[in-house]
């Protein structure tokens, strides 16, 4: 009788290797955005926006900046008092590159943020460690990084990923604060919170 050889099939992956994967990946994106960022903040100026914070609350101070940007858009989002606190206080007394560390280090905390939701989510590795890394080296989030005006746009997201946990965990006094703070940073938050809150906590 003939005999079939049987090829065993590799074994599949175990989790302690997608979390060592998946962990390895997560270094390898934050040391890309490191390097990638780095240059910037040794030897960034300030952008066309940048120069407005800079030089504008000098010469004619905070109000007539303010009150121009309420006629223009009709609306003034209080993080972007901050922003305009930030610039305007390191502009020309320190390095801007000092001013580019606080978006950066947003930019790593909605990172850390978005790595706990996803596993408060109970995503398996590496899913949690991909995601995040995706949202470390994607270029949109890794412009307003760099980019001490957009500040208000990584606030805004860092405080809605904190809202998110906070419904997860049935906090509903801090998500609701932490939601109102996000959208007070990024108009976008209030469209899109509903449906993010249905897709990412429990149904009860």
């Amino acid at each position: 009788m003939r005999q079939v050889e049987v090829t065993p099939s590799p074994p599949a992956p175990t989790s302690t290797s997608r979390h060592t994967g998946g962990r390895w990946l997560l270094a390898l994106s934050a040391v890309l955005l490191i390097l990638l960022a780095l240059p910037v903040v040794i030897r960034g100026t300030p952008l066309a926006d940048d120069y407005l914070f800079c030089l504008r609350p000098v010469t004619e101070g905070y109000g007539s900046y303010i009150a121009e940007m309420w006629r223009d858009t009709g609306v003034v989002r209080p993080a972007r008092l901050l922003e305009l606190l930030l610039i305007s206080t390191t502009c020309g007394s320190v390095p801007f590159g000092v001013a580019i560390l606080v978006p950066l280090a947003l930019k790593f905390a909605v990172a850390g943020l978005l790595f706990g939701l996803l596993k408060d989510m109970q995503l398996r590795s590496p899913w949690p460690e991909i995601g995040t890394a995706v949202w470390l080296l994607e270029p949109l989030g890794t412009e307003a990084a760099l980019w001490p005006s957009a500040l208000h746009v990584l606030l805004g997201l860092a405080l809605a990923l904190l809202a998110l946990r906070q419904y997860r965990r049935n906090r509903l006094i801090w998500a609701a604060l932490a939601t109102f703070g996000a959208c007070l940073c990024i108009e976008q938050v209030i469209f899109a919170f509903p449906l993010a809150v249905w897709v990412t906590c429990p149904s009860d």
